[in-house]
């Protein structure tokens, strides 16, 4: 009971929603076509990151992990 009477002294709070879904499609549309003006070159680049080495003390222990397993077959 005490929830209702909370949401009703808002009064008409639909407007926030409203207001929510606007900045929501803004945010959306400028991050698509912050996307679609990057260079190919670029996204390729970001494409292929996952696959490439990593230099760091993970991947280093990753690297040797995998020559071990290499030399037990």
């Amino acid at each position: 009971m005490m929830f209702k009477d909370v949401l009703n002294s808002f009064g008409n709070y639909t407007f926030y929603a409203e207001i929510a879904l606007i900045i929501f499609f803004v945010v959306f549309v400028a991050v698509g076509i912050r996307v679609m003006m990057k260079p190919k070159g670029e996204m390729d680049h970001m494409a292929d990151l996952p696959n490439e080495k990593d230099d760091g003390p993970v991947g280093e222990e990753m690297r040797e992990e995998e020559e071990d397993e290499g030399t037990d077959k």
